[in-house]
């Protein structure tokens, strides 16, 4: 070995030390590369397995908070404190109070999932709908029977996830419509108007087609339970004045009041609605809406409401 130094060069000798030393640096690097990577790759599978028990252990309590509320609201205490709630006129307290306000089981599983526990709520645990329902209604009143559609068209209709609620009439339990048209109370009381409706009336006829699209979604929609959300509310309110009006207008002005505004308070009729799958569904009942005055309704109906409302599982649908 000291004859091959010696026959050697100085600067072979130290070419040949520099590629030696080369070639332990490549190789250092190219383990350390790969024990790093190795690291990487395990704490990466970890953090994936141990999101997948979280998610898990998230869902499980869902399902026992969900199981517990149920179960509160079998007890006369727990059916009181719901009550009391109620009355107090804030069906979702429990909504407000807390630091969650998501809109559905899904989404507030889905906030869990994503380690989120802000503004989460669950409908479902928060508020029984059918118990809701009972406490919402007033002495007689019931949901009504649904009954077949006046014309070539379906009750409602679904597509994906999201049930279109045709528009229903205002009518009484026993089917018979509530006609309008609605007039503001002032032009009531100078006109001496019979038979038209002010805002609160018109409101208790919006609230009959709430009665008549929850009726549908308990008994062909999976029940209230399977409401994930009220998406969209709209409300048609009849102001079309007939000719007694225009004939009373013309007596008392000595003109005709074709032109003139006889109502506006529409917002006022559609809460009628609102306020009932507001109260049944609790934050899951807060919608879009829209409240419009128009020329005339089927029958002369002072109200029409349409909706479209998102299931939780369309599977449960029945004809």
């Amino acid at each position: 070995m000291s004859g091959l130094r010696a026959s050697m060069s100085p600067s072979g000798y130290l070419t040949q030390h520099i590629k030696q030393a080369g070639f332990s640096f490549t190789l250092g690097v190219f383990v350390g590369s790969a024990v790093t990577m190795g690291l990487a790759f395990g704490l990466l599978t970890a953090w994936v397995a141990n999101e997948k028990v979280l998610r898990k252990i998230r869902t499980k309590a869902l399902e026992l908070v969900s199981a517990a509320h149920n179960s509160a609201l079998k007890t006369q205490e727990g059916q009181a404190l719901h009550r009391a709630l109620l009355a107090l006129g804030s069906s979702e307290a429990p909504a407000r109070t807390e630091p969650f306000s998501a809109r559905s089981t899904s989404s507030a599983t889905s906030s869990f999932e994503q380690g989120s526990f802000e503004h989460v709520i669950v409908p479902s645990v928060m508020q029984n709908p059918k118990a809701a329902l009972d406490s919402s209604l007033r002495p007689g009143e019931c949901l009504p029977v649904v009954a077949p559609p006046g014309g070539h068209y379906a009750p409602f209709r679904v597509s994906n996830t999201h049930v279109y609620l045709s528009g229903y009439t205002s009518r009484t339990p026993d089917g018979v419509c509530i006609r309008g048209p609605c007039v503001d109370a002032s032009l009531q009381s100078d006109l001496g108007l019979l038979g038209a409706l002010d805002a609160t009336a018109g409101a208790e006829a919006a609230r009959t087609c709430a009665l008549g699209h929850l009726a549908i979604l308990e008994a062909h929609c999976g029940g209230l339970a399977n409401v994930k959300r009220v998406v969209k509310v709209t409300c048609s309110v009849n102001i079309g004045p007939t000719p007694a009006m225009n004939v009373a207008a013309a007596m008392r002005h000595s003109t005709s009041m074709h032109s003139s505004v006889w109502f506006t308070q529409s917002p006022i009729v559609a809460n009628g609605y609102s306020d009932l799958v507001t109260s049944v569904f609790g934050c899951a009942g807060e919608h879009a809406r829209s409240a419009v005055c128009v020329a005339g309704l089927p029958d002369g109906a002072a109200v029409e409401v349409e909706a479209v409302v998102e299931l939780h599982d369309p599977s449960r649908l029945l004809p």
